[in-house]
């Protein structure tokens, strides 16, 4: 049996025998392990809400009294993260579909497609009708990205021509440890000859490449876990606080999206309030910029200053572009007042609206 065939069994079990059940009744019933009987029974409270009851006295199972009249499993067998995966998984067959591993692909999809056969799912239905559009696809510079790839898979040094943020360029030689994707860019995390550290660089940013014949350094894996514990936020035991405070449509626009595993969000006045364990500062400012003028930093002020820097120097690039005189507040004073900045449009009328975005960060 597989496991859908199984779990129905499980659940016949409980409706007609009503009786305490051990998890040695139901292993001889299925011929399966006691492990994945196990298993079985808190994926169908977790994924289906079957009404399981465990009785420490009767080490046993079986549906709460008053529920087995009216629970019956679902019809449609798909958990809302397995559409989600489906779907992508669709989207990403698609793009691999028409390069060199198309025949092998093809392997892969009939699996899949007898999934949904059993659960009595339509494919041709449910990749018409469910779609995955990625908000933004990540460049992925492909002859540069295949040789970082190999060199990454290899375990050996890569020499590659970098630009720098600054304009200038680097030729470094470096060991690679892992590639990441992050916030729609592909970084190559690697210990660097020149920096004789660990560095993060940005593949959009990689000249050329070359792998070389020397063997690449390998990276103690607990100073692995440090660097990354500090670089992207995982597991830091004492993280700052981010208090959000999002109004309008940015409202329910933050409230109908997952910021962080443990955030705390709530409703208060007609505003969502929001807070978070800060992790990545910049891929932050990157979520709020598109929300504002209807979002406000209240804690902590280290980020608030940040993100109104960020529009300040926006402001200036904007102003030296267009050649357009701006007056911004200087004081702290001024802006809390309420003070209206006139922007020059190209069109010639004057907008408020950046100085608003301005105050409300």
């Amino acid at each position: 049996m597989n496991k859908l065939q199984k779990i129905q069994r499980i659940h016949q079990l409980f409706k007609t025998r009503r009786r305490w059940l051990s998890a040695s009744d139901i292993s001889s019933d299925l011929k399966a392990p006691e492990s994945e009987v196990s298993e079985l029974l808190a994926q169908m409270q977790s994924f289906l809400s079957a009404p399981i009851e465990f009785s420490e006295q009767e080490q046993g199972y079986r549906y709460r009294e008053g529920a087995i009249a009216n629970y019956n499993l679902p019809d449609f067998w798909l958990s809302a993260s397995e559409i989600v995966s489906l779907s992508r998984l669709h989207n990403n067959f698609n793009g691999l579909s028409r390069g060199l591993l198309s025949d092998e692909v093809e392997g892969f999809k009939s699996p899949i497609e007898q999934a949904l056969r059993v659960r009595k799912i339509n494919s041709d239905q449910f990749y018409a009708r469910v779609k995955y559009i990625p908000n933004v696809q990540a460049r992925t510079f492909d002859e540069v990205f295949s040789i970082i790839c190999a060199g990454v898979l290899e375990r050996r040094q890569i020499a590659m021509h970098y630009n720098n943020s600054d304009g200038s360029v680097s030729h470094c030689t470096v060991c690679p440890q892992l590639l990441v994707h992050r916030e729609n860019v592909w970084i190559l995390e690697a210990w660097c000859h020149m920096h004789r550290g660990l560095r993060s660089f940005n593949l959009s940013r990689v000249a050329n490449a070359e792998v070389l014949k020397s063997r690449s350094r390998e990276i103690a894996q607990k100073n692995l876990d440090k660097y990354f514990d500090n670089l992207y936020g995982v597991n830091q035991q004492r993280p700052q606080l981010v208090e959000l405070k999002f109004s309008g449509d940015a409202a329910y626009e933050a409230a109908s999206q997952l910021w962080h595993v443990d955030q705390n969000g709530f409703w208060q006045d007609g505003y969502y309030c929001l807070h978070l364990p800060l992790q990545n500062e910049d891929a932050l400012i990157k979520r709020l910029l598109p929300l504002l003028p209807n979002v406000q930093v209240l804690q902590p002020q280290a980020l608030k200053m940040r993100l109104h820097s960020t529009l300040t120097q926006a402001l200036k690039r904007l102003e030296e572009l267009t050649g357009d005189s701006v007056t911004l507040p200087k004081t702290d004073e001024a802006r809390s007042s309420g003070e209206v900045v006139h922007q020059l449009n190209p069109n010639g009328k004057r907008s408020k609206s950046f100085q608003k975005t301005l105050k409300q960060a």
